[in-house]
């Protein structure tokens, strides 16, 4: 326990060490030499992070230009990038978007069109029976087929996030709570 009297300066302090707050680490300690993580729990992880499907989302759904389609597009590449090159299963087994009556295909051809509109490539509209090649148990009239989609070990990333962030010189500070923050 620290002596309430006792300070200490950081020149970035990160509240949470889920798989966002140990990112944000990642990505700033060739900027700062002195970061701190706060986290309440025992471990990185405990909540949202740890709570989540492990979907590598490819960005389709979201308008074009949008903050969340550029981010998501980015990250997509980044994520599986990250798992290359520090060994951590992940599996790029894509996506099917299916509808099951042949009035829904419209609406999936101007899916297909959002997503082109966003940069994502590997896309394509299946038939019936293509969409069946992909997933023999799939029961649908079509399929938009998102080649980029997959999933990752979350806990295999965040565990290589804080190993990374621990041999550059980031402090943890866990099992503390952020009660108050003055400027």
């Amino acid at each position: 326990m620290y002596d309430q009297k006792e300070t200490f300066e950081f020149d970035v302090i990160i509240i949470g060490a889920g798989i966002v707050g140990l990112a944000i680490a990642h990505g700033l300690m060739d900027q700062y030499e002195n970061i701190l993580i706060v986290e309440k729990e025992s471990t990185f992880g405990r909540h949202v992070s740890s709570r989540n499907s492990e979907v590598i989302h490819s960005g389709f759904y979201y308008p074009k230009n949008s903050l969340k389609a550029k981010l998501c597009i980015k990250g997509n590449s980044m994520i599986y990038d990250f798992s290359k090159k520090y060994n951590i299963n992940f599996k790029r087994c894509g996506k099917l978007v299916v509808c099951n009556n042949i009035n829904e295909i419209k609406q999936l051809e101007e899916l297909k069109i959002k997503a082109e509109n966003n940069g994502l490539l590997n896309v394509k509209l299946l038939s019936e029976n293509e969409a069946k090649k992909v997933e023999p148990n799939v029961k649908c009239k079509a399929a938009l087929w998102f080649k980029d989609s997959g999933i990752m070990d979350s806990h295999g990333i965040m565990a290589k996030l804080e190993n990374i962030a621990k041999h550059n010189d980031v402090s943890f500070a866990y099992n503390y709570t952020v009660n108050n923050i003055k400027k």
